[in-house]
């Protein structure tokens, strides 16, 4: 009998430990400025950010009747694998972030390669007058990747 409990003992102290939840996996953030270039460490994928598709946002001094969208390719190149491109966007809030996506369009904010799915979270900066237009250059995306 003092065998059976030993055993239950040794059921639940496992039981509990294997079922313990583990936190989410939050990925890595990545800022990249326009024609730069990210390697992950272990080098299974390199991302740069290409170019600027389209930038339709509404500027900010301007009231819309749709807030607009922006895209972007990033090319991504896996584990030596031909170089693809990514066509990441959606619309952003007024600071850049928090992309959403928009139905019928190409480009959505989440894609996946080799085992990782590449998430757009902003594009900055946030267009801010009609008459000006930022250039290539001063752009910067931040992307999440998820394994």
């Amino acid at each position: 009998m003092q065998t059976l409990w030993w055993v239950l003992i040794w059921f639940f102290l496992f039981a509990s430990i294997s079922t313990t939840p583990q936190p989410p996996d939050t990925g890595q953030e990545v800022t990249l400025d326009f024609g730069e270039q990210v390697v992950l460490v272990d080098g299974s994928l390199s991302l740069t950010f290409e170019r600027v598709v389209d930038d339709s946002r509404c500027p900010t001094e301007v009231n819309c009747f749709w807030s607009g969208m922006v895209v972007v390719a990033v090319e991504a190149e896996a584990n030596g694998h031909p170089a693809q491109t990514l066509l990441l966007g959606g619309s952003t809030d007024s600071s850049g972030g928090a992309m959403r996506a928009v139905p019928a369009q190409q480009a959505q904010p989440t894609a996946s390669i080799a085992g990782y799915e590449v998430q757009l979270l902003a594009v900055t900066p946030y267009p801010a007058q009609v008459s000006s237009q930022s250039s290539a250059a001063d752009y910067r995306i931040i992307l999440r990747l998820l394994p």
